[in-house]
Protein backbone atom coordinates (compact mmCIF):
# COMPACT_ATOMS: atom_id res chain seq x y z
CA UNK A 1 0.00 0.00 0.00
CA UNK A 2 1.42 3.65 -0.85
CA UNK A 3 0.85 5.87 1.76
CA UNK A 4 2.26 8.80 0.25
CA UNK A 5 0.82 9.17 -3.44
CA UNK A 6 3.16 11.01 -6.36
CA UNK A 7 0.79 12.31 -8.18
CA UNK A 8 0.14 15.91 -7.35
CA UNK A 9 -2.72 16.20 -10.00
CA UNK A 10 -4.85 13.32 -8.50
CA UNK A 11 -4.81 14.82 -4.85
CA UNK A 12 -5.88 18.44 -6.49
CA UNK A 13 -8.64 16.29 -8.70
CA UNK A 14 -9.84 14.07 -6.20
CA UNK A 15 -13.35 14.42 -4.56
CA UNK A 16 -14.89 15.60 -1.17
CA UNK A 17 -16.17 11.90 -0.97
CA UNK A 18 -12.29 10.96 -1.04
CA UNK A 19 -10.84 13.54 1.07
CA UNK A 20 -12.58 12.62 4.48
CA UNK A 21 -11.17 10.38 6.80
CA UNK A 22 -9.48 7.37 5.44
CA UNK A 23 -6.22 5.04 6.91
CA UNK A 24 -5.62 4.57 3.59
CA UNK A 25 -2.84 7.29 2.97
CA UNK A 26 0.09 9.37 5.45
CA UNK A 27 -2.71 9.39 7.92
CA UNK A 28 -1.37 5.77 9.09
CA UNK A 29 1.84 8.08 10.04
CA UNK A 30 0.74 11.38 11.25
CA UNK A 31 -2.41 10.17 13.32
CA UNK A 32 -0.87 7.51 16.05
CA UNK A 33 1.58 10.58 16.98
CA UNK A 34 -1.17 12.51 17.35
CA UNK A 35 -2.73 9.91 19.21
CA UNK A 36 0.56 10.35 21.54
CA UNK A 37 0.64 14.13 22.12
CA UNK A 38 -3.28 13.86 23.06
CA UNK A 39 -2.84 10.91 24.90
CA UNK A 40 0.54 11.38 26.83
CA UNK A 41 -1.17 13.42 29.84
CA UNK A 42 -4.88 12.41 29.26
CA UNK A 43 -6.81 9.38 27.95
CA UNK A 44 -3.83 6.41 27.94
CA UNK A 45 -1.41 7.52 29.49
CA UNK A 46 0.37 4.24 30.34
CA UNK A 47 3.94 3.94 28.53
CA UNK A 48 2.13 0.39 26.27
CA UNK A 49 -0.44 2.88 25.24
CA UNK A 50 2.27 5.47 23.84
CA UNK A 51 4.54 2.84 22.62
CA UNK A 52 2.07 1.54 20.64
CA UNK A 53 1.38 4.60 18.67
CA UNK A 54 5.21 5.07 18.12
CA UNK A 55 5.27 1.50 17.16
CA UNK A 56 1.99 2.26 14.55
CA UNK A 57 3.48 5.15 13.29
CA UNK A 58 6.92 3.53 12.74
CA UNK A 59 5.57 1.19 11.07
CA UNK A 60 3.59 2.69 8.69
CA UNK A 61 6.51 4.76 7.92
CA UNK A 62 8.58 1.95 6.63
CA UNK A 63 6.16 0.11 4.52
CA UNK A 64 6.52 3.13 2.35
CA UNK A 65 9.69 1.90 1.47
CA UNK A 66 9.09 -1.59 1.27
CA UNK A 67 6.28 -0.85 -1.50
CA UNK A 68 8.51 1.79 -3.06
CA UNK A 69 11.69 1.05 -2.25
CA UNK A 70 12.51 4.46 -2.34
CA UNK A 71 12.06 8.29 -1.45
CA UNK A 72 8.42 9.88 -3.27
CA UNK A 73 9.70 11.19 -6.58
CA UNK A 74 9.85 14.79 -5.98
CA UNK A 75 12.84 17.47 -5.68
CA UNK A 76 14.05 18.85 -2.36
CA UNK A 77 11.84 21.84 -1.35
CA UNK A 78 11.78 24.25 1.62
CA UNK A 79 11.60 21.21 4.27
CA UNK A 80 15.68 20.77 3.50
CA UNK A 81 15.62 24.46 5.69
CA UNK A 82 14.98 22.00 8.82
CA UNK A 83 17.89 19.62 8.51
CA UNK A 84 20.16 21.91 10.35
CA UNK A 85 18.09 21.62 12.81
CA UNK A 86 17.78 18.24 13.44
CA UNK A 87 21.15 17.55 12.43
CA UNK A 88 22.19 19.45 15.24
CA UNK A 89 19.66 17.95 17.49
CA UNK A 90 21.10 14.36 16.53
CA UNK A 91 24.97 15.55 16.69
CA UNK A 92 23.98 17.23 20.36
CA UNK A 93 22.58 13.47 21.42
CA UNK A 94 25.40 11.40 20.24
CA UNK A 95 28.30 13.75 21.86
CA UNK A 96 26.09 15.08 24.91
CA UNK A 97 23.81 11.83 25.33
CA UNK A 98 20.82 10.93 24.52
CA UNK A 99 18.43 13.13 27.60
CA UNK A 100 15.16 12.27 26.06
CA UNK A 101 14.61 8.83 24.10
CA UNK A 102 11.14 9.91 23.07
CA UNK A 103 12.34 13.28 21.61
CA UNK A 104 15.29 11.72 19.55
CA UNK A 105 12.29 9.06 18.19
CA UNK A 106 9.45 10.95 17.57
CA UNK A 107 12.18 14.07 16.09
CA UNK A 108 13.45 11.29 14.03
CA UNK A 109 10.74 10.15 12.31
CA UNK A 110 8.93 13.58 12.20
CA UNK A 111 12.41 14.60 10.37
CA UNK A 112 11.82 12.13 7.70
CA UNK A 113 8.04 12.75 6.88
CA UNK A 114 9.12 15.98 6.32
CA UNK A 115 10.48 15.17 3.09
CA UNK A 116 8.68 11.86 2.34
CA UNK A 117 5.51 13.55 3.10
CA UNK A 118 5.53 16.44 1.36
CA UNK A 119 4.47 15.88 -1.83
CA UNK A 120 0.84 14.22 -0.34
CA UNK A 121 -2.17 16.32 0.49
CA UNK A 122 -4.98 13.88 1.43
CA UNK A 123 -3.50 13.00 4.89
CA UNK A 124 -3.21 16.77 5.73
CA UNK A 125 -7.78 16.33 6.11
CA UNK A 126 -7.51 13.59 8.61
CA UNK A 127 -5.07 15.11 10.74
CA UNK A 128 -6.97 17.80 11.17
CA UNK A 129 -10.35 16.18 11.94
CA UNK A 130 -8.88 14.23 14.55
CA UNK A 131 -7.24 17.05 15.75
CA UNK A 132 -10.34 19.60 16.49
CA UNK A 133 -12.31 16.49 17.39
CA UNK A 134 -9.67 15.70 20.08
CA UNK A 135 -9.87 19.13 21.39
CA UNK A 136 -13.77 19.89 20.77
CA UNK A 137 -13.82 16.86 23.43
CA UNK A 138 -11.36 18.53 26.11
CA UNK A 139 -13.81 21.74 25.71
CA UNK A 140 -17.05 19.90 26.01
CA UNK A 141 -14.85 17.80 29.36
CA UNK A 142 -13.81 20.91 30.54
CA UNK A 143 -17.26 23.32 30.52
CA UNK A 144 -19.10 20.07 32.22
CA UNK A 145 -16.35 20.00 35.07
CA UNK A 146 -17.35 23.72 35.26
CA UNK A 147 -20.74 23.25 35.42
CA UNK A 148 -21.06 20.43 37.73
CA UNK A 149 -18.05 19.89 39.84
CA UNK A 150 -19.31 17.03 41.15
CA UNK A 151 -18.56 15.25 38.51
CA UNK A 152 -15.14 15.85 38.13
CA UNK A 153 -13.95 13.75 41.50
CA UNK A 154 -15.14 10.19 39.73
CA UNK A 155 -12.80 11.31 36.52
CA UNK A 156 -10.13 11.85 38.85
CA UNK A 157 -9.74 9.04 41.31
CA UNK A 158 -10.20 6.60 37.92
CA UNK A 159 -7.74 8.23 35.49
CA UNK A 160 -5.54 10.71 37.25
CA UNK A 161 -5.14 9.60 40.70
CA UNK A 162 -2.04 10.00 40.74
CA UNK A 163 -1.65 13.74 39.24
CA UNK A 164 -1.67 16.11 42.17
CA UNK A 165 -2.13 18.85 39.17
CA UNK A 166 -5.41 17.35 38.25
CA UNK A 167 -7.10 19.15 40.78
CA UNK A 168 -10.32 20.79 39.44
CA UNK A 169 -12.15 21.74 35.84
CA UNK A 170 -9.44 23.43 34.92
CA UNK A 171 -7.26 20.16 34.18
CA UNK A 172 -10.27 18.77 32.19
CA UNK A 173 -9.73 15.10 31.28
CA UNK A 174 -6.01 15.82 31.39
CA UNK A 175 -3.37 15.17 34.54
CA UNK A 176 -2.34 18.86 34.44
CA UNK A 177 -4.57 21.94 33.32
CA UNK A 178 -1.20 23.20 31.37
CA UNK A 179 -1.82 20.39 29.24
CA UNK A 180 -5.55 21.02 28.78
CA UNK A 181 -4.85 24.61 27.58
CA UNK A 182 -2.31 23.35 25.34
CA UNK A 183 -4.65 20.71 23.32
CA UNK A 184 -7.81 23.61 23.71
CA UNK A 185 -5.32 26.48 22.37
CA UNK A 186 -4.20 23.62 19.05
CA UNK A 187 -7.64 23.05 18.35
CA UNK A 188 -8.89 26.57 18.43
CA UNK A 189 -5.79 28.01 16.50
CA UNK A 190 -6.06 25.44 13.39
CA UNK A 191 -10.09 25.72 13.82
CA UNK A 192 -10.08 29.46 13.90
CA UNK A 193 -7.19 30.20 11.57
CA UNK A 194 -8.28 27.53 9.33
CA UNK A 195 -11.95 29.48 8.99
CA UNK A 196 -10.18 32.77 8.96
CA UNK A 197 -7.98 31.73 5.77
CA UNK A 198 -11.17 29.59 4.36
CA UNK A 199 -12.89 32.70 2.60
CA UNK A 200 -16.35 31.66 3.02
CA UNK A 201 -18.80 32.96 5.58
CA UNK A 202 -18.73 31.25 9.01
CA UNK A 203 -21.58 29.48 9.43
CA UNK A 204 -23.32 29.48 12.87
CA UNK A 205 -22.34 25.79 13.85
CA UNK A 206 -18.57 26.69 13.20
CA UNK A 207 -18.65 29.97 15.43
CA UNK A 208 -20.05 28.45 18.27
CA UNK A 209 -16.95 25.55 18.08
CA UNK A 210 -14.79 28.12 18.26
CA UNK A 211 -16.43 30.32 20.85
CA UNK A 212 -16.79 26.53 23.15
CA UNK A 213 -13.06 26.21 22.85
CA UNK A 214 -12.30 29.67 23.49
CA UNK A 215 -14.46 29.85 26.75
CA UNK A 216 -13.01 26.45 27.58
CA UNK A 217 -9.40 27.81 26.96
CA UNK A 218 -10.73 30.61 29.45
CA UNK A 219 -11.56 28.45 32.37
CA UNK A 220 -8.27 26.51 32.35
CA UNK A 221 -6.58 30.33 33.94
CA UNK A 222 -3.58 29.68 31.95
CA UNK A 223 -2.33 32.92 30.07
CA UNK A 224 0.55 32.22 27.67
CA UNK A 225 -2.10 29.85 25.85
CA UNK A 226 -4.47 32.42 25.80
CA UNK A 227 -2.28 35.08 24.71
CA UNK A 228 -0.12 32.85 22.20
CA UNK A 229 -3.90 31.95 20.50
CA UNK A 230 -5.27 34.97 20.32
CA UNK A 231 -2.40 36.53 18.64
CA UNK A 232 -2.19 33.44 16.46
CA UNK A 233 -5.64 34.54 15.44
CA UNK A 234 -5.28 38.24 14.94
CA UNK A 235 -2.56 37.48 13.30
CA UNK A 236 -4.08 35.35 10.74
CA UNK A 237 -7.36 37.31 10.30
CA UNK A 238 -5.49 40.52 9.34
CA UNK A 239 -3.18 38.81 7.06
CA UNK A 240 -5.68 37.21 5.25
CA UNK A 241 -8.09 40.49 4.89
CA UNK A 242 -4.84 42.74 4.68
CA UNK A 243 -5.99 44.18 1.01
CA UNK A 244 -9.03 45.86 3.14
CA UNK A 245 -6.69 46.41 6.27
CA UNK A 246 -8.88 49.65 6.97
CA UNK A 247 -12.25 47.84 7.47
CA UNK A 248 -10.39 44.44 8.81
CA UNK A 249 -8.60 46.90 11.80
CA UNK A 250 -11.77 48.36 12.61
CA UNK A 251 -13.76 45.28 12.71
CA UNK A 252 -10.62 43.41 14.84
CA UNK A 253 -10.89 46.52 17.16
CA UNK A 254 -14.92 46.27 17.44
CA UNK A 255 -14.92 42.75 18.58
CA UNK A 256 -11.80 43.30 20.54
CA UNK A 257 -13.64 46.00 22.30
CA UNK A 258 -16.84 43.83 23.12
CA UNK A 259 -14.68 41.20 23.75
CA UNK A 260 -13.17 43.24 26.66
CA UNK A 261 -16.54 44.72 28.02
CA UNK A 262 -18.03 40.45 27.81
CA UNK A 263 -15.42 39.14 29.85
CA UNK A 264 -15.72 42.08 32.42
CA UNK A 265 -19.16 40.82 33.09
CA UNK A 266 -18.81 37.68 33.12
CA UNK A 267 -15.79 38.28 35.49
CA UNK A 268 -18.29 39.88 38.06
CA UNK A 269 -20.67 36.73 37.91
CA UNK A 270 -18.23 33.57 37.03
CA UNK A 271 -15.71 33.48 39.57
CA UNK A 272 -13.90 31.30 37.07
CA UNK A 273 -13.11 33.92 34.41
CA UNK A 274 -12.60 36.47 37.21
CA UNK A 275 -9.67 34.00 38.27
CA UNK A 276 -7.88 34.22 34.88
CA UNK A 277 -7.87 38.28 35.33
CA UNK A 278 -6.41 37.76 38.53
CA UNK A 279 -3.66 35.78 37.11
CA UNK A 280 -2.84 38.33 34.53
CA UNK A 281 -2.90 41.11 36.97
CA UNK A 282 -0.42 38.92 39.09
CA UNK A 283 1.96 39.85 36.53
CA UNK A 284 2.91 43.45 37.46
CA UNK A 285 4.55 41.27 40.85
CA UNK A 286 6.44 39.96 38.61
CA UNK A 287 7.83 41.06 34.85
CA UNK A 288 9.01 38.01 33.60
CA UNK A 289 5.68 35.87 35.17
CA UNK A 290 5.20 33.65 37.83
CA UNK A 291 8.53 33.98 39.10
CA UNK A 292 10.21 32.95 36.23
CA UNK A 293 13.26 35.62 36.15
CA UNK A 294 15.87 32.87 38.13
CA UNK A 295 15.49 30.43 35.20
CA UNK A 296 15.68 33.30 32.85
CA UNK A 297 19.08 33.68 34.30
CA UNK A 298 20.35 30.17 34.74
CA UNK A 299 19.66 30.18 30.92
CA UNK A 300 22.34 33.62 30.32
CA UNK A 301 24.61 32.44 32.44
CA UNK A 302 24.66 28.85 30.55
CA UNK A 303 24.81 31.00 27.33
CA UNK A 304 27.34 33.56 28.36
CA UNK A 305 29.91 30.74 29.28
CA UNK A 306 29.24 29.02 25.67
CA UNK A 307 27.68 31.51 23.09
CA UNK A 308 28.05 29.67 19.96
CA UNK A 309 27.58 26.03 20.57
CA UNK A 310 26.53 26.24 23.87
CA UNK A 311 26.50 23.71 26.68
CA UNK A 312 24.33 20.73 24.82
CA UNK A 313 20.81 19.74 24.31
CA UNK A 314 19.41 18.50 27.27
CA UNK A 315 22.25 20.26 30.15
CA UNK A 316 19.90 22.97 30.95
CA UNK A 317 17.89 20.73 33.81
CA UNK A 318 21.36 19.34 34.88
CA UNK A 319 22.70 22.98 35.39
CA UNK A 320 20.16 23.79 37.13
CA UNK A 321 19.92 21.16 39.54
CA UNK A 322 23.38 22.24 40.91
CA UNK A 323 21.77 25.17 42.23
CA UNK A 324 19.52 25.95 45.12
CA UNK A 325 17.12 26.77 42.68
CA UNK A 326 16.67 23.09 41.48
CA UNK A 327 17.24 22.01 45.05
CA UNK A 328 14.01 23.90 46.02
CA UNK A 329 12.10 22.34 42.56
CA UNK A 330 13.38 18.48 43.50
CA UNK A 331 11.76 19.42 47.19
CA UNK A 332 8.41 20.14 45.58
CA UNK A 333 8.84 16.95 43.13
CA UNK A 334 10.11 17.86 39.82
CA UNK A 335 12.97 15.81 38.37
CA UNK A 336 13.41 18.10 35.57
CA UNK A 337 13.40 21.74 34.63
CA UNK A 338 12.94 23.77 31.64
CA UNK A 339 13.78 27.29 31.16
CA UNK A 340 9.81 27.83 29.95
CA UNK A 341 11.42 29.93 27.49
CA UNK A 342 12.06 28.04 24.30
CA UNK A 343 14.74 30.89 22.87
CA UNK A 344 16.52 30.86 25.80
CA UNK A 345 16.97 27.80 26.33
CA UNK A 346 18.38 27.20 22.49
CA UNK A 347 20.60 29.65 23.49
CA UNK A 348 22.23 28.33 26.73
CA UNK A 349 22.12 24.27 25.59
CA UNK A 350 23.36 25.09 21.27
CA UNK A 351 24.11 28.60 21.48
CA UNK A 352 23.74 31.47 18.49
CA UNK A 353 23.87 28.46 16.28
CA UNK A 354 21.09 26.53 17.30
CA UNK A 355 19.08 29.24 18.07
CA UNK A 356 19.33 30.41 14.09
CA UNK A 357 18.85 26.41 12.68
CA UNK A 358 15.38 26.94 14.42
CA UNK A 359 14.30 30.21 13.92
CA UNK A 360 14.96 30.33 10.30
CA UNK A 361 13.33 27.69 8.82
CA UNK A 362 10.48 28.41 11.60
CA UNK A 363 10.15 31.72 10.16
CA UNK A 364 10.79 30.74 6.62
CA UNK A 365 8.05 27.86 6.34
CA UNK A 366 5.64 30.19 8.04
CA UNK A 367 6.37 33.55 5.65
CA UNK A 368 6.57 30.88 2.32
CA UNK A 369 3.36 29.04 3.15
CA UNK A 370 1.66 32.93 3.42
CA UNK A 371 2.74 33.71 0.29
CA UNK A 372 1.49 30.44 -1.63
CA UNK A 373 -2.08 30.82 0.16
CA UNK A 374 -2.74 33.66 -2.24
CA UNK A 375 -3.22 31.63 -4.79
CA UNK A 376 -5.23 28.80 -3.19
CA UNK A 377 -9.13 29.10 -4.10
CA UNK A 378 -10.62 26.17 -2.73
CA UNK A 379 -13.03 27.26 0.02
CA UNK A 380 -14.82 25.92 3.16
CA UNK A 381 -13.77 23.74 5.99
CA UNK A 382 -10.83 21.04 5.06
CA UNK A 383 -10.22 23.07 1.51
CA UNK A 384 -6.90 23.39 1.07
CA UNK A 385 -7.12 26.97 2.10
CA UNK A 386 -8.78 26.42 5.15
CA UNK A 387 -5.97 23.15 6.16
CA UNK A 388 -3.35 25.56 4.83
CA UNK A 389 -4.24 28.46 7.48
CA UNK A 390 -5.13 26.05 10.10
CA UNK A 391 -1.55 24.29 10.10
CA UNK A 392 -0.66 28.23 10.33
CA UNK A 393 -2.40 29.04 12.81
CA UNK A 394 -0.66 26.52 15.01
CA UNK A 395 2.91 27.13 13.91
CA UNK A 396 2.07 30.97 14.80
CA UNK A 397 0.73 29.91 18.07
CA UNK A 398 3.83 27.75 18.72
CA UNK A 399 6.35 30.07 18.20
CA UNK A 400 4.45 32.89 19.84
CA UNK A 401 4.19 30.52 23.07
CA UNK A 402 7.98 29.47 22.65
CA UNK A 403 8.43 33.01 24.76
CA UNK A 404 6.78 31.52 27.99
CA UNK A 405 6.69 28.10 27.54
CA UNK A 406 8.26 24.34 26.55
CA UNK A 407 6.56 23.34 23.40
CA UNK A 408 9.88 22.69 21.86
CA UNK A 409 9.93 19.90 24.34
CA UNK A 410 6.55 18.70 25.50
CA UNK A 411 5.09 16.29 23.16
CA UNK A 412 1.82 17.68 23.70
CA UNK A 413 3.21 20.73 21.51
CA UNK A 414 5.82 19.88 19.07
CA UNK A 415 4.58 16.66 17.58
CA UNK A 416 1.17 18.92 16.10
CA UNK A 417 3.71 21.84 15.58
CA UNK A 418 5.60 19.83 13.07
CA UNK A 419 3.29 17.74 11.34
CA UNK A 420 2.06 21.12 10.82
CA UNK A 421 4.59 22.07 9.02
CA UNK A 422 5.21 19.13 7.23
CA UNK A 423 1.12 19.46 6.30
CA UNK A 424 2.00 22.91 4.92
CA UNK A 425 4.48 22.00 2.46
CA UNK A 426 2.65 18.92 1.02
CA UNK A 427 -0.39 21.41 0.24
CA UNK A 428 1.66 23.79 -0.96
CA UNK A 429 3.18 20.99 -3.01
CA UNK A 430 7.04 20.51 -4.43
CA UNK A 431 6.23 22.71 -7.71
CA UNK A 432 5.86 25.73 -5.94
CA UNK A 433 8.20 25.50 -3.00
CA UNK A 434 11.53 24.65 -4.61
CA UNK A 435 15.00 25.33 -3.90
CA UNK A 436 16.72 25.29 -7.43
CA UNK A 437 13.61 25.92 -9.51
CA UNK A 438 14.40 28.61 -11.86
CA UNK A 439 14.04 31.29 -10.00
CA UNK A 440 15.98 29.96 -7.24
CA UNK A 441 14.84 30.17 -3.69
CA UNK A 442 15.96 33.70 -3.62
CA UNK A 443 13.95 34.61 -6.08
CA UNK A 444 11.03 32.64 -4.76
CA UNK A 445 10.79 34.72 -1.52
CA UNK A 446 10.87 38.13 -2.91
CA UNK A 447 7.98 37.53 -5.15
Amino acid sequence: MNYFSASRAGVESCSELERRFSLNDGSMVFIPLLFYAFFCQSLAASALALDVCLLLSATAFLLHFVTNRRFACKRFGLELAWAPFFVLFFIHSLIYGVANLTLLVVYTLLFLCMYVAAGERSWVTSCLRVLVAFAAFHAFCTIVFWLVPALYLPVKSAFFSGSYMARDYRSGFTAHYSTNSIYLSLGLVSWACGLAGGREKVRIKDLMLSLMLLLALFLTTKRGPLVASVAAIVISYLFVNRKKLTGTMLKTLVVAAIAVIAVGVLATFVPAVQATLERFIELSDDETGNGRSYLYDCAWSMFYAKPLLGCGWGTYSKYVATTSLGAMYSNLGFSSMSAHNVYLQLLAETGVIGLAAFVVPAFLSILAAMHRSESLLEEGPYGDSFCLWACLGVQIFFLIYCFSGNPLYDPQCYIPYFISCVAAFAICGSDKMILNDREGFHGYLQR
